[in-house]
């Protein structure tokens, strides 16, 4: 048997209520009262110490920050190779950023980062803030250059932006290639596919090749020669592959 000498009333902090539980001076119970007095009293312990976050304005799990972005492509007008800071063409990425306490500024990357360059991020207004960043198409070669607006909350990714540009320059800066790394059979699956259907690059020279036939795997290969396969979770018949600023690989086919 337990005896407690004072009243105990707990409030809600959440709804406002007193707590079903009122326990009157010098009240005897048996164990299994006290158990879930206890437990009840945990119950509302917790709801008051979120209730007290909540109104005090403080992060709390499940509470992330969040970006819309006002745009998710921004496209720049053609430009030289070359072209000075003060001639170049500069656009601005705005986001509506929210879940956050007191005062948040997120920072920007790019993912790639060789033709593009961003200003500082600025951040005006309550939640939702609005947070702008500049950036700046400088091409350092010819041909459609893409990259990638990253707006992070230290490691997390909160919302992208795609670039996309052409640079415009002699014929003589564009180099022919051709693709020299052999990839041995121990390190992909190769069996029943013969030839290469289609490929892509990455701005960082990283090659995607789309093997023939209804392959259920991509195969990437480095400027170094390190060769990756890459399984997909399903096998239609894949005729095309794309990829975006941010490295999303994009493939195009039909059910099998």
């Amino acid at each position: 048997m337990f005896r407690f000498p004072n009243l105990c009333i707990l409030t809600c902090a959440l709804c406002g209520q007193a707590a079903p539980f009122v326990y009157p001076r010098r009240s005897a119970f048996s164990w299994p009262d006290f158990s879930a007095f206890a437990a009840r009293l945990l119950t509302y312990s917790r709801a008051f110490s979120l209730a007290f976050l909540l109104l005090a304005g403080l992060a709390i799990p499940g509470l992330a920050q969040t970006a819309i972005p006002a745009a998710t492509f921004l496209s720049f007008n053609a430009a030289q190779i070359g072209v000075s800071g003060g001639s170049a063409q500069t656009l601005t990425a705005s986001f509506a950023v929210s879940g956050y306490a007191g005062s948040f500024t997120p920072t920007a990357i790019l993912h790639y980062g060789k033709d593009y360059t961003l200003g500082a991020v600025s951040c005006s207004g309550g939640a939702p803030e609005t947070c702008t960043v500049p950036v700046t198409f400088q091409p350092t070669l010819p041909g459609t250059r893409k990259d990638a607006i990253f707006l992070m909350n230290g490691t997390t990714r909160l919302a992208t932006v795609l670039l996309n540009g052409v640079g415009q320059g002699p014929m003589s800066l564009v180099q022919p290639g051709a693709f020299t790394t052999s990839i041995p059979s121990s390190s992909i699956n190769t069996s029943g596919y013969n030839y290469i259907y289609q490929s892509v690059a990455d701005e960082n020279g990283t090659v995607y090749l789309l093997p023939s036939g209804n392959a259920n795997f991509i195969v990437s290969v480095t400027k170094a020669g390190v060769t990756t396969q890459i399984p997909l979770t399903h096998s239609p018949y894949f005729w095309s592959i794309g990829i975006d600023g941010a490295g999303v690989l994009y493939l195009f086919g039909e059910s099998a």
